[in-house]
């Protein structure tokens, strides 16, 4: 069985022809080999020099890759949408299960196609369009009601459903077809010695030393909310109250540079820039507080990852954040002013409980937790084709 999986993301790839990518990768295609043996990827793809791939995971296995053309400005979208089309409906047809991955244009135009050649098709729903568009530029919130009915659309004709989130985007997105709520992200628990070192580390946290907070998302993209945490250590600033936020990831920061600059905490902040995966639980054990100052999220792995290593954390009231946070650690998307007041009256006590309570909480992403859960979803979607 011939096995496509389509969506909006990109991998990179460097001059001999090698496959990289960080969201898309290995794990994936030996997740979706569970339904054919040779899975083929159809994606955005950009060329990477040496130096950018070093950053990310290679795929080791023999990934097969259609390249879409790039689709992210009107321009481009009409100029290039026939040959899309005409690649996403050629891929279609040559396989045998489609996996779509929604939002995006490539998965849903895959879905259209899946049903217009009565493929088997799987949807996974991995985010809000609405939220993510709305937040991004003038053309965005123009564009976004319009996505939102699209994807509301092709996730009422999806059978069968994975959502990411316990409840939030299935509220959003509804599907009348057997679905799944189950996060995409899978990490190995971390053994006591991890709340061990936490704890300690706390626990030598002297009241006067200067609190290190970090977030883990890619620099130049608004929605993303970074600017949300130096408004809030500006606020904490004038009143006596000092923090060093790190912020990993993609992109330059140059915007938050300035930003940081005019609101005179230039000095506290720390662009460290795209580390590569291995390194991420280094970043996270060296910090004091993690925080997910989104305007938009599906369910953030980098929060999940933070809670796996019992550091303590803040999240924004949007999308699934609050399904992995308790209520007193939540603020309102963009409200700077109710963070501060949040970082500001917490004390060891309220420390050590968030550690506690986020290594718990991040034990439901055990690989073999989710294994199950996963395989029994497969299964019903595997009997609807293979008995046809």
């Amino acid at each position: 069985m011939k096995v496509l999986f389509a969506y909006n993301g990109r991998v990179e790839i460097d001059e001999h022809g090698r496959y990289y990518g960080n969201e898309l990768n290995d794990r994936l295609v030996e997740r979706y080999r569970y339904f054919g043996d040779q899975v083929t990827f159809i994606v955005r793809t950009r060329p990477i020099h040496a130096v950018a791939a070093s950053e990310l995971q290679p795929f080791e296995s023999d990934l097969q890759v259609i390249p879409v053309p790039e689709m992210n400005t009107p321009f481009l979208f009409l100029r290039n949408r026939t040959v899309i089309h005409h690649k996403i409906k050629h891929a279609v047809n040559e396989h045998d299960v489609i996996i779509v991955r929604e939002p995006g244009y490539v998965g849903r135009i895959a879905a259209q196609y899946a049903r217009y050649f009565n493929k088997p098709y799987l949807t996974e729903v991995v985010g809000d369009p609405y939220d993510a568009l709305s937040n991004h530029s003038t053309l965005g919130k123009i564009y976004a009601p319009i996505a939102r009915r699209s994807m509301l659309k092709s996730i009422a004709k999806a059978d069968p459903v994975l959502y990411v989130t316990k409840e939030y985007l299935q509220q959003r997105y509804p599907s009348t077809g057997y679905q799944l709520g189950l996060s995409d992200v899978v990490l190995k628990p971390s053994g006591e010695e991890v709340l061990e070192s936490r704890i300690h580390k706390i626990g030598m946290r002297k009241h006067d030393d200067e609190l290190v907070v970090g977030t883990a998302a890619a620099l130049d993209v608004k929605y993303k909310g970074h600017e949300y945490v130096l408004q809030a250590m500006s606020i904490l600033a004038r009143q006596g109250i000092q923090l060093k936020y790190q912020v990993a990831g993609k992109g330059t920061g140059d915007r938050l540079v300035r930003l940081a600059n005019d609101l005179g905490v230039r000095s506290q902040l720390d662009i460290i820039g795209q580390i590569p995966h291995g390194q991420v639980f280094d970043f996270l054990d060296n910090i004091d507080l993690y925080i997910q100052p989104s305007v938009t999220e599906g369910l953030p792995r980098a929060l999940v990852e933070a809670m796996s290593r019992a550091c303590p954390c803040l999240g924004s009231r949007v999308g699934g954040i609050p399904e992995l946070l308790p209520d007193k650690y939540l603020f309102e998307k963009r409200n700077a002013k109710q963070l501060a007041g949040i970082i500001a009256g917490l004390s060891r006590h309220d420390l050590e409980n968030m550690a506690r309570q986020n290594a718990e909480a991040a034990k439901r992403f055990d690989p073999e937790r989710s294994a199950e859960s996963r395989l029994e979803f497969y299964d019903r979607f595997k009997r609807t084709y293979s008995s046809q």
